[in-house]
């Protein structure tokens, strides 16, 4: 990767690229970074009350995906790096991450010792498991797509988000059928154009442009 030719964002942050020259994303953007730990608290929430109440823990990793997407349809130029579909896949990470990390990761560990009558342990175990995360992040950074932990059969969960990620229409929905092009932009247009012209008849009118 060649670090010498890659152009410079508008938020100041220094990008990265593929290997096509794509523009490739970093989570410590400031911009994106903000956002994705707004996306990992509501995950962490989500991961902690479902746990406690229910008793398991929900892939969120969707509803990263749709925020982000969501946000791509804002038409402002702040909005517009939500349009790539590396940071879709950074959004459902986060959250994904985020919400497992704190139920399963941290409470569950923690639940233990207390259920069994040793909150002098808590602490200790909390401490314990923390340390875990962060290398266990580590880890799968450092060994993804190697032998040890190959990419080449991702889980089903994460097959449809990457689905719904890719995915660009046509969708049925309540205002009738909308789909989006390799940009993101909606294909179908939600405006008619009109032209002020004279009509057969003599007379000036608008009419409906094909």
């Amino acid at each position: 990767m060649n670090r010498n030719h890659t152009p410079q964002q508008a938020n100041g942050g220094t990008p990265s690229a593929t290997h096509h020259g794509q523009y490739h994303p970093r989570s410590f953007e400031p911009g994106l970074f903000v956002f994705l730990v707004i996306l990992g608290i509501v995950g962490s929430i989500i991961g902690i009350q479902l746990l406690t109440t229910l008793g398991v823990t929900p892939n969120t990793s969707i509803i990263g995906a749709l925020v982000a997407m969501i946000l791509a349809r804002v038409p402002m130029q702040l909005f517009q790096r939500f349009r790539s579909i590396h940071v879709q896949n950074l959004a459902q990470s986060a959250i994904s991450t985020a919400t497992f990390g704190a139920a399963n990761g941290l409470l569950l560990p923690i639940a233990v010792p207390y259920l069994m009558g040793r909150p002098d342990l808590v602490l200790p175990m909390f401490i314990g498991v923390s340390l875990a995360m962060v290398l266990d992040g580590y880890l799968l950074y450092r060994m993804f797509d190697s032998k040890v932990f190959p990419a080449a059969a991702p889980w089903p969960p994460g097959v449809a988000v990457a689905e719904a990620i890719k995915a660009k229409g046509p969708f049925k929905t309540a205002i009738g059928e909308l789909g989006f092009d390799e940009k993101g932009d909606i294909t179908r247009p939600d405006y008619v154009l009109y032209t002020w012209k004279k009509g057969d008849d003599g007379k000036y009118t608008y009419f409906q442009n094909e």
